[in-house]
């Protein structure tokens, strides 16, 4: 029988998977309005190269990682450490573009930056060895509306 955190958590994840189907479009607008002026200087052609929307994260997906959680010990809510719910890629043209774009999130309001995994960096790993591809992996706190806050009130 699952304890009573695990059914927490699991009940927090479907919350977390249904606000994110409700708030997809309200983020990508919000994304795409916030990079707008580095996007236009995108001038690669490539199919990849732009603005792409990623899927919501899936329940089966958020429940594999609270598993994670449980079995490194994090505390209850672990939940909370669920996080990418909304997800989008952009590939650039150049470095420079890359840097405006990370300046204009960490200066945004309704996308505020949380973390940033910078894969650039030559001591970059994945599972041991040298990353297949390079990227700056951004999370950012989406608020809805934006510069509003649950502060308990």
């Amino acid at each position: 029988v699952p304890s009573g955190e695990t059914l927490a958590d699991q009940v927090y994840v479907k919350n977390l998977e249904v606000l994110g189907q409700k708030l997809d479009e309200h983020y990508h607008v919000e994304c795409r309005a916030a990079l707008a002026p580095v996007i236009a200087q995108i001038t690669s052609e490539d199919e990849d190269a732009g603005y792409h929307r990623g899927p919501v994260k899936g329940l089966p997906r958020m429940n594999e990682k609270l598993a994670e959680y449980v079995e490194d010990g994090a505390p209850f809510p672990r939940a909370a450490c669920v996080i990418d719910i909304l997800r989008n890629s952009v590939a650039f043209s150049s470095a420079d573009q890359i840097l405006t774009a990370f300046n204009i999130l960490k200066d945004h309001k309704a996308l505020q930056l949380v973390r940033y995994k910078n894969k650039y960096h030559e001591k970059s790993l994945w599972n041991g060895a040298p990353p297949p591809f390079r990227n700056l992996m951004v999370n950012v706190l989406f608020t809805y509306p934006p510069g509003e806050t649950d502060q308990g009130n």
